[in-house]
């Protein structure tokens, strides 16, 4: 499903700034909020993601039914050197839900990379 709105510039303009902040698109922001909103995973091209509240406040991808944030699993995957086979057993998952996780980082990586990002710096100052 494709939606257009035609939001007030003011709007617009806000969400973009927001959108920037947090290093996303204002599409990628859009859905966060909206599955916020609903509490749950809005896109049907990732069924086993799903979003929660994270620590800072935003939305964080999940894998769907667990708590498992999907930078998770892609650090695991990418850094780590697992395999999908271990991550489904380290943390409990199907190789369904470890491809579906995959996928999203990949389509989504510049996004949840800029959202990681935000939450170390929040971290830091914290420190």
């Amino acid at each position: 499903m494709t939606l257009t709105l035609d939001l007030p510039p003011e709007l617009e303009q806000r969400l973009a700034k927001e959108a920037a902040q947090h290093g996303l698109s204002v599409e990628a922001m859009t859905l966060q909020l909206l599955a916020k909103f609903f509490h749950q995973a809005t896109d049907p091209a990732f069924p086993n993601v799903a979003y929660r509240q994270g620590a800072s406040g935003q939305p964080v991808p999940v894998v769907s039914g667990t708590g498992i944030r999907i930078q998770t699993i892609a650090i695991a995957f990418h850094q780590w050197g697992f395999t999908k086979e271990q991550l489904a057993e380290e943390y409990n998952l199907s190789i369904p839900q470890i491809d579906g996780a995959l996928a999203f980082y990949a389509a989504n990586q510049a996004e949840i990379e800029g959202a990681m990002a935000l939450e170390a710096a929040i971290e830091a100052s914290h420190a």
